[in-house]
């Protein structure tokens, strides 16, 4: 139940990260500009995908950026996106756990979530349940450690606006941009 009202919440976050970036004027430290490089793009995804919004945060000693994504009057389709940086890879441990714990709590290994990191050293955990809104939706929860990064991922898969298939591919995009954008 707990995970659901997660992924209910992410809607609902996804409408008013849009709304606040909307009317965000102040400047973004390097740091957010070089996050900003790891994240999805629209081109990452299937025709039809639109930018929402994003938004940088800056708390508890690490530097995130988040943008979400949804299918124009297809609710509850959407996609958001967490890509945090902490100081030492000791620090990202502790996220990872601390995200995983908040997270994954029903979530279970789905058929179709075959997506694994090109880094082996890299901790990962991808996991989906379904929710039954007006039509069936499988909702997914994807995340990655890499080094001093953590990437949280929630998507709502409904096997037409995206699949399984697609959503892999958009999984292994940003895992190519993990192993081979710097920060410098």
């Amino acid at each position: 139940m707990k995970t659901i009202l997660n992924h209910i919440v992410f809607g609902i976050s996804m409408t008013l990260l849009f709304l606040a970036s909307a009317c965000k004027t102040e400047t973004i430290s390097q740091t957010e500009l070089k996050l900003e490089r790891y994240a999805v793009t629209t081109k990452d995804f299937p025709k039809g995908w639109a930018f929402v919004g994003e938004d940088w945060n800056s708390e508890s000693g690490k530097e995130s950026y988040s943008t979400n994504y949804s299918v124009p009057n297809k609710d509850p389709i959407g996609f958001g996106q967490t890509i945090a940086i902490y100081p030492d890879q000791a620090r990202a441990q502790n996220g990872y756990l601390e995200w995983e714990k908040k997270w994954f709590s029903v979530g279970e290994k789905w058929p179709g979530t075959e997506f694994t990191p090109q880094d082996s050293n890299d901790e990962y955990r991808y996991e989906c349940i379904q929710i039954f809104l007006d039509k069936s939706i499988i909702s997914c929860t994807f995340l990655q450690k890499h080094n001093e990064l953590v990437v949280l991922i929630l998507v709502n898969i409904d096997g037409k606006e995206i699949t399984f298939s697609q959503f892999n591919e958009v999984l292994r995009v940003l895992d190519e941009r993990l192993n081979n954008v710097t920060l410098d």
